[in-house]
């Protein structure tokens, strides 16, 4: 038993030995193999960086040459014009398609070297006028139509009219505002024919007074303040002196009862609208929507006094540019119906 153990524990040592041995081989050989990986994966990352670097160099070579660029030129100052005419930042901007308050039809001709301004006086036609010449022609711009677009309800809610640029998206237009919007065409690369349609200054006088529902007092002991509360239409949307001093308008005249004359004499100078759709053909149609309500001159009692009838068409006339102009222009070379 003893000889026999001896003998083992001497085998046991060499094998062991064997098996360090045989360890630290294999720990050699794999950071050997990892160290030359390694070097291999350096080795390709220089590649990389060789191929790179002309492609950076001529990245830096460009940034440079654009800076050495001159700047833009720059944007052109604000001014009152720009201020008046631009309405939303998409018109700023070509490549987004601006928005457009007003039909698309408007928009299907290039704009005509004059704009025709239709000045809307109340109780002259003016709404049945625009609405007919809403039916009849393109680029159409008014507070009571456009063209394809009657509903005045939808043209005031919406803003439409104020959001148009009427410099170059209209051709005919009519503003029912007062005076002062005509500021907004002062200085446009057009030129601005306005026509005013004229009525006898009596028979206006009476019409305001039956659309403001009250009775016009003949024997009133102060005439020019019985007069005052119907002549403030007359007054805010008439300035002669003030379109008359404007380069670029023109005035003009006409008889405001010869509406549908005038629609279609407007046919020389504008581009008919053609409906290319059943809801363009049903909304071409203008419905006549009176506003005053039925009168008679039998019960007003200023037809019967001719003393009083004139001093009151006097006063009107010597008063106020409206009045005033149409007397002047009505039978002269300014009346767009002369000799007609």
């Amino acid at each position: 038993m003893n000889n026999v153990t001896r003998h083992q524990h001497p085998i046991s040592l060499l094998a062991l030995i064997s098996l360090f041995l045989v360890f630290s081989n294999n720990r050699l050989t794999q950071n050997f193999t990892a160290t030359v990986s390694m070097s291999q994966q350096h080795q390709e990352q220089h590649q990389q960086q060789q191929q790179q670097q002309p492609q950076q160099q001529q990245h830096q070579q460009q940034q440079v040459e654009s800076m050495l660029q001159p700047p833009p030129p720059a944007m052109p100052a604000l001014t009152e014009e720009s201020l008046q005419m631009t309405t939303t930042s998409d018109e700023m901007n070509p490549s987004i398609e601006p928005l457009q308050p007003i039909p698309p039809t408007n928009n299907i001709h290039q704009p005509k070297p004059t704009l025709y301004g239709h000045l809307h006086m109340a109780k002259t036609a003016g709404t049945t006028l625009n609405g007919l010449m809403a039916t009849k022609y393109n680029r159409i711009c008014g507070n009571k139509g456009f063209t394809n677009e009657l509903r005045a309800w939808y043209i005031i809610d919406n803003g439409i009219f104020e959001s148009t640029n009427y410099a170059t998206d209209c051709d005919w237009i009519s503003p029912e505002l007062p005076h002062e919007f005509w500021n907004v065409l002062d200085r446009v690369d057009r030129e601005v024919e306005m026509h005013v349609p004229c009525r006898d200054p009596v028979a206006h006088l009476m019409s305001v007074v039956n659309h403001e529902k009250q009775v016009f007092n003949c024997n009133a002991p102060n005439l020019r303040a019985e007069l005052r509360p119907f002549v403030l239409y007359v007054k805010g949307r008439f300035d002669y002196d003030m379109l008359s001093s404007k380069s670029n308008f023109a005035l003009k005249c006409f008889d405001y009862s010869k509406y549908e004359e005038y629609v279609t004499f407007m046919g020389q100078f504008l581009t008919p609208f053609v409906a290319t759709t059943a809801e363009e053909e049903k909304t071409a149609e203008y419905i006549f929507r009176p506003t005053n309500k039925p009168r008679s001159r039998e019960n007003e009692c200023i037809w019967k006094n001719e003393a009083l009838m004139g001093e009151v068409k006097n006063y009107l006339i010597e008063n106020f540019d409206y009045y005033n102009y149409c007397h002047r222009c009505i039978g002269t070379q300014d009346d767009l119906f002369v000799g007609m």
